[in-house]
This record gives structure tokens, C-alpha cells and sequence, in this order.
């Protein structure tokens, strides 16, 4: 009966959709929403959420009288790819996932009655709060999104007073701990305890708290002062067949100005240092250009092959179709007006330090700057970011040997692979990394097969000056890799920075907790300081 009240009191509040604001650390990024309402045949739970653009999901559950799963109905994007998956429960359960039409069908034959739970979605979790309560037990559960079944431990922990946006709330204090697919992940709920509804969910630095807070929007203060002391246009460059569009910014005042190409890093990244598709919304490159610029260089920032507006298909692109794109790029600064065509410096930031490296021996720049680069050969800079992350989110060692058993089996099948993509088929389809790489499996294999240490030591014996910038809260590129370039060029330069993340801001928690940046994070003023330093007393 108390079970009974504790509900009928939760849908009074649940008509319209409770709100929570999505936080790491301590910076807003995103927002979610939930309900569970009573249907003739037991209940409606639906839940929506999104993250700055990485992710967008809504879904609704359709549950029993006792909590339990007919139907699920889930639609959104991840990483700007549309997703969209529906599960029926019957004697067996059969999931059918719409991934940017690519359709799968997989069936299951679970033995025990089952919970549906997802990370990023809160409607299954205020579910287990209305079906569980306040009692210690193991359930069984699936996360629809991988397909995977496994253990939700709930143990309710403590009865305490919990203040969100200036409210309090007696709540329990939950601790659940989600066993699947061999990892173990902890998280901790807070659940109203007169209403059973749900507070707030925790899990790392992430967390989702009951209210809407107003997100934060890209640094343009920042931008619009440095805009004053420079100029900036759009160009349009051919180069493999495609045009690469960009934006030049120049230094106000007469010239020649050297000039400084910067090269973006991996993925569906801008020209800005944007990538919506992944959460990326602090204009780091603009950021970037504007302060050179306005310190007397002239900065090209362009977006790659198929990230608008340039043209091109990205998926067909290999190491030697962003040298090629180097060389045109280059040219260009070289035969513009205002510039001095004997000073132009490559600025390479993670793969397109990469790109500055292998690319140098064509173009002959009068220096190179590697941005938080590899210095490792791809295969071990990959088992170095897996592992790093792995541990900073707390995965036991048997769950990172998986991964990094399942990482070493990609990349085995792109090295023995032909071809601008792979098709996944059989037991590669189920392999998490394959699924990433298989796209852009041309690129992937050409980079596998470079030593960035080999390319900076023919750097050193061309006598091309480098630097290189490290820091050290990246969990992207680590530490080893800017040590493995210094000893490859003993003569060129590191600057180590303690804050410094693979992004180029300055993180004052636990690494982990700033793998995204939060949209308007500043570039690290150190940084900055340090480029200029080093590019004064090496260009012109």
C-alpha cells in the first residue's frame, strides 16, 4: 500500500515532463527529460536528452502492471548519425536498430523478467525507483542502445537531505552498480523519499540534477576583441578534386606577415575546431588564428575534405590525400598577397600533427608546431588512450585487457583490409572499435603504417625547426609520445603544461572530468604565450 501511495503521489507531480540539467564537472552541457504515466495495460515511460550536440535521443517504454518491458521505441543521433532502434518483448526479445539505414536484426532469449536502463536516458532509472523502491536486490537488466544484458546490484545506502537549485529534499541515496559485458560501472541515484521520484543521477564527473539551468554558449567576447586588431576572409582552395574552404585572418597593417597553416585534428572537425556531431563547441581553432593574428601572423584555418562548406568525401581520404591537401594549402599562402612566402609555419593539432610531419619533406616550412601529436606509432598511441581512459573511469583490469584485446583484433582487420571502407560482417559487426574505424578504413591504414618518430627525426636532419606542446591531462595523446619526438629531434623544443588537455584548455579537476570542453572554455592563456614566444624567435 505505501508502494501503491508513494506512485499515485509520483504521478501527480509527473504530468508534464520533469526537466534536469546534464553536468561534468561542474559546467552545464546538456539537459534531459522524463515521465512515467499510468496506460490501461500498466504505464508509458519516456525520456529525452541531448549533450551540445553529441548525442539527441528520445524513447518511450511501454511497461506491464509490474514495471516490466513490451515495447521500447528509441530515435536520435550520436556523433551526427541518425539511430533509430525498436525492441519487442515476448517469449523472446527481437531488436531491430536503424543505424543511418543500415538495418540490423538480433534476437534474444532472456530466462529471467528484466529492467531496461540507459546512461544517457533517465526514464528506465526513474522506473527502477518506482518498481524497487528502497530495498536492497539484484535485478536483471538490458541496455537497449548495445544490445546488452547483464546485473543492476541496488542498495540503498542512506536517508539524507539533498539541496538542488536552492530546494531541499529528503531523499534516499542509492547506490547502483551495473554488471555487463564484463565491466562493472557504479553509479548513485537520489530518489525523493516521499514521492519516489527521481533527483539526481551520478555517475563520474557526469551527472543529471532535477531543474533546468541555462547552458553555456562559445566564447564570442573573447573572439570579438581579438577581431579588432586583425582582417579575416573566406578563400576557397582546389586540391584533390575537391574545394577547401577557410578562413584567413591577417594582422591589421602593412605586411609581408609570416604565415601559419593550422591542421586540424581527427574527425568531423571545422574550421572553427568545432565538431557538433561529438560536443565540440569552443571555436579552439578560431580561437587559435585570432590570437596569432593579432600578435602579427597570419593564420589559415580551413574545414577538411566533406566538413561543410568544403567539399569532398572524407571517407575515401587517406594519409597521402591530406598531404596533397598540405601542398595546395601551402602554395596558396605562398602566391597571396601580404604574405611572406618565405616564412609559413605548419601548426599541426593531434592527427594533423601527424599530417604536419609527413608532410613537411614536400612543403618545406620554415618551422612545424605539433599540438598534442603522436610521437608513438598509431597502434600504440590507440592502446595508450584506451587504457588511460579506462582507468581514469575506474574499469577493473580484466574489463581494459577486453578492450584492448578487442582494439588489437580492429586493428588487425583494417591492416589486412583493402579499400577506402570495410564492410562489417559476422563477428566484426559486434567489435566497438571496428564499427568506429570500418567508415574510414583507407585513412586509418595508411596512418597505421607511419612512425611519427621517423618523420621527425628526417625533420631534425633537414634542419626544420619544431615544437612541441604537451599536456599533461591529455588522455588522448600522452606524455611518452612528445618524448618519443624529443629524442627522434633532440634539437627541437617541449613545453610541457601541467593543465593542459588534449582540447588546449586548462583543466583544474581530475583529467577525466575534461575530456569534453564545455562550450566558451578559453584556450589556455599559457599556451598562448608560449606559441608566440617560440614562433617570434623563429619566423622572420
Amino acid at each position: 500500500m505505501a508502494r501503491l501511495l508513494a506512485l499515485l503521489l509520483f504521478l501527480g507531480l509527473s504530468q508534464a515532463q520533469l526537466t534536469y540539467t546534464l553536468v561534468q564537472g561542474h559546467q552545464p552541457l546538456g539537459q534531459a527529460r522524463q515521465s512515467v504515466q499510468p496506460t490501461a495495460q500498466g504505464y508509458l515511460a519516456q525520456g529525452s536528452s541531448f549533450l551540445t550536440g553529441a548525442f539527441q535521443w528520445s524513447d518511450q517504454l511501454f511497461l506491464g502492471p509490474h514495471f516490466h518491458p513490451h515495447r521500447y521505441i528509441l530515435k536520435g543521433s550520436l556523433n551526427g548519425r541518425s539511430v533509430s532502434l525498436k525492441v519487442h518483448f515476448g517469449s523472446s526479445i527481437r531488436e531491430t536498430v536503424n543505424q543511418a539505414g543500415h538495418l540490423t536484426t538480433l534476437s534474444f532469449h532472456p530466462s529471467d523478467p528484466l529492467y531496461l536502463v540507459d546512461n544517457n536516458l533517465l526514464d528506465g532509472w526513474q522506473v527502477l525507483l518506482l518498481a524497487l523502491g528502497h530495498r536492497p536486490q539484484r535485478v536483471e537488466v538490458m541496455i537497449p542502445q548495445s544490445a546488452s544484458f547483464g546485473q543492476l546490484d541496488w542498495k540503498p545506502e542512506a536517508l539524507e537531505r539533498l539541496t538542488l537549485h536552492g530546494r531541499t529534499y529528503q531523499a534516499w541515496r542509492i547506490g547502483a552498480t551495473l554488471h555487463v559485458d564484463g565491466q562493472t560501472i557504479a553509479l548513485q541515484l537520489w530518489g525523493e523519499a516521499k514521492t519516489h521520484r527521481l533527483l539526481q543521477l551520478e555517475q563520474g564527473p557526469i551527472r543529471f540534477t532535477l531543474g533546468a539551468t541555462t547552458l553555456a554558449h562559445p566564447n564570442r567576447k573573447l573572439l570579438a576583441a581579438w577581431a579588432s586588431c586583425l582582417t579575416s576572409q573566406p578563400v576557397q582552395v582546389p586540391s584533390t578534386g575537391a574545394l577547401l574552404a577557410g578562413t584567413l585572418t591577417l594582422p591589421r597593417g602593412t605586411g609581408p606577415f609570416p604565415a601559419l597553416l593550422i591542421l586540424p585534428g581527427s574527425g568531423p572537425v571545422d574550421q572553427n575546431g568545432n565538431a557538433p556531431g561529438l560536443g565540440l563547441r569552443d571555436d579552439l581553432y578560431a580561437q587559435l588564428a585570432d590570437a596569432l593574428s593579432c600578435h602579427g601572423f597570419a593564420v589559415l584555418r580551413y574545414s577538411k575534405l566533406g566538413i561543410p562548406p568544403s567539399t569532398g568525401n572524407a571517407d575515401r581520404a587517406t594519409l597521402a590525400t591530406y598531404i596533397q591537401n598540405v601542398v595546395d594549402l601551402v602554395d596558396f599562402l605562398r602566391h597571396y598577397p601580404g604574405i611572406d612566402p618565405h616564412w609559413i609555419a605548419l601548426i599541426g593539432h593531434s592527427e594533423g600533427a601527424l599530417i604536419a610531419l609527413a608532410a613537411a619533406s614536400q612543403v618545406h616550412p620554415a618551422a612545424v608546431v605539433l599540438l598534442e601529436g603522436p610521437g608513438l606509432p598509431l597502434a600504440q598511441v590507440l592502446r595508450q588512450q584506451v587504457t588511460a581512459q579506462a582507468r581514469a573511469e575506474g574499469l577493473k583490469p580484466a574489463r581494459i585487457q577486453q578492450l584492448l584485446d578487442e582494439l588489437s583484433e580492429a586493428l588487425k582487420v583494417i591492416r589486412a583490409s583493402h579499400g577506402d571502407q570495410l564492410a562489417l560482417t559476422g563477428n566484426m559487426a559486434s567489435n566497438p572499435y571496428l564499427k568506429i574505424f570500418a567508415p574510414a578504413a583507407g585513412l586509418l591504414r595508411s596512418e597505421l603504417a607511419q612512425d611519427p618518430a621517423r618523420l621527425a627525426n628526417q625533420l631534425a636532419q633537414e634542419k626544420i625547426p619544431m615544437l612541441i606542446v604537451q599536456g599533461l591531462k591529455d588522455l588522448q595523446v600522452l606524455p611518452p609520445n612528445a618524448q618519443a619526438l624529443v629524442q627522434a629531434d633532440p634539437q627541437a623544443t617541449l613545453l610541457e603544461f601541467p593543465r593542459l588537455t588534449h582540447d588546449l584548455v586548462a583543466c583544474h579537476e581530475q583529467a577525466v572530468a575534461c575530456l569534453l570542453p564545455a562550450p566558451g572554455t578559453p584556450l589556455d592563456p599559457r599556451l598562448i604565450e608560449g606559441l608566440l614566444a617560440w614562433l617570434r624567435s623563429h619566423l622572420g
